[in-house]
């Protein structure tokens, strides 16, 4: 057997599967061996790192959003390499994959606005519906969904202030009406004795209503 072979096939498998897999593992044993390297441009790479190593990783919206703005970022910086341009690209290919809110707030509301609405993923996704090309029925009705839900019981007056702000939110001018979920949803109406309101059951199909 030749050895030097042996030692090659060793060495490959270790960057493809080893410590030399991700960023992350292979500063990590640079460290435990104590070897000096100068780290000017992985800084921002931990969240693609993590979401390589686990799909499923937990990680705030803050943290991966603002990764994903530095390889933004950093793709557009002239001195960037063929080499390191390649690996920025599939770092955000993946973050658009497992994390998709994060692309869509990065092109369509931007930094600046991310920021406004605190990192918070639940206004972020509304004001992703806000600006996005729906129907204003669809809109109307997904903000109902996220915002009364399924199952729970509401007073009239209490949809009647939700359907309020909805139409503010979207700047709707029309009067707010508690039958207005009636349009797109089944419900359940009257269901605790000496309270008026309604439960939301299902969603009803309406023509022309953008899925």
């Amino acid at each position: 057997m030749d050895e030097n072979l042996r030692y090659v096939d060793i060495v490959n498998f270790k960057i493809a599967n080893g410590i030399y897999s991700s960023r992350i593992a292979y500063i990590e044993e640079i460290k435990r061996n104590d070897i000096e390297y100068e780290d000017r441009q992985y800084h921002y790479h931990k969240s693609a790192d993590t979401l390589k190593a686990n799909s499923k990783a937990r990680m705030t919206f803050k943290e991966v959003f603002e990764d994903y703005n530095k390889l933004q970022t950093r793709k557009l910086d002239d001195d960037v390499s063929d080499e390191e341009l390649n690996l920025i690209n599939d770092e955000i290919l993946l973050i658009d994959s497992e994390r998709p809110v994060i692309g869509k707030a990065f092109h369509k509301l931007g930094s600046e606005r991310v920021k406004e609405l605190k990192y918070c993923k639940g206004n972020i996704e509304t004001e992703l519906l806000k600006v996005s090309d729906e129907t204003e029925d669809f809109k109307i009705k997904q903000l109902i969904i996220e915002k009364i839900g399924f199952g729970v019981f509401r007073e009239d007056k209490v949809i009647k202030e939700i359907i309020k702000n909805i139409f503010n939110d979207l700047g709707i001018k029309r009067t707010p009406k508690s039958t207005l979920i009636k349009k797109y949803f089944e419900t359940n109406d009257n269901p605790k004795s000496g309270k008026r309101g309604k439960i939301i059951i299902r969603e009803k199909p309406i023509y022309g209503l953008s899925e």
